[in-house]
């Protein structure tokens, strides 16, 4: 991420110097409170992800409830597509866009889920059903648990829903719970160690290649 020549090893990181463009990156995922387009103020800062994060009315949303002077609810983002849903949760986790022009390519992609789930074949810009809130919370902790996502697979792949939907609903002929563990394998990255679910959805092959 940092570009340029890596660090080594910890004590080499440190000393990496930052450009003010990678620093207002940074703080604009990681923290609330920052303005890209203005140099970097951390007195305005707060740690983690905040409403004013996702929610563009926020602040006045906030500031007209404490002061008796209600303003127009927090956002709609219930409105949006699955499109613009990636590209909302894709302001920190990379849009589509964002990788096929910039990269990384290779492994190190599965870690920027939006561009990994508008690759699965079963994706659609309109649907819903296949969007990243359809299947976690953005309120909540992430579901670690294999199991409580076989009801959003079951959403769209089930018998009952025939050939009425632009969404495929081929049910599998494998297994019928666990959906994630076959189908969105999870990856390790060698320079980390971190293991990320790769959010391309399809039928994965035992030892196949990664797929770019």
């Amino acid at each position: 991420m940092l570009g340029g020549n890596a660090p080594t090893d910890l004590k080499s990181a440190i000393a990496v110097p930052l450009s003010e463009d990678k620093i207002r990156s940074c703080f604009s995922c990681h923290a609330s409170g920052t303005r890209p387009q203005v140099a970097l103020d951390v007195s305005t800062l707060n740690p983690g992800i905040q409403c004013l994060q996702c929610h563009s009315e926020a602040e006045a949303h906030v500031l007209g409830v404490s002061t008796g002077h209600f303003v127009s609810p927090v956002g709609h983002l219930s409105a949006l597509s699955s499109e613009g849903i990636s590209d909302l949760c894709g302001r920190c986790h990379r849009t589509w866009s964002n990788i096929i022009m910039n990269g990384p390519h290779g492994l190190d992609n599965v870690r920027f889920q939006p561009y990994r789930l508008a690759r699965s074949k079963c994706y659609n810009a309109t649907d819903r059903r296949i969007s990243c809130v359809a299947c976690h919370d953005p309120h909540h902790q992430v579901e670690t648990s294999p199991e409580a996502y076989d009801g959003k697979c079951l959403a769209c792949h089930s018998k009952e829903l025939g050939a009425s939907t632009n969404v495929s609903s081929k049910t599998c002929t494998v297994g019928t719970k666990n959906c994630v563990k076959c189908h969105m394998p999870k990856y390790t990255l060698p320079k980390t160690k971190e293991a990320f679910t790769d959010h391309w959805i399809r039928i994965a092959r035992p030892n196949e290649t990664y797929p770019d």
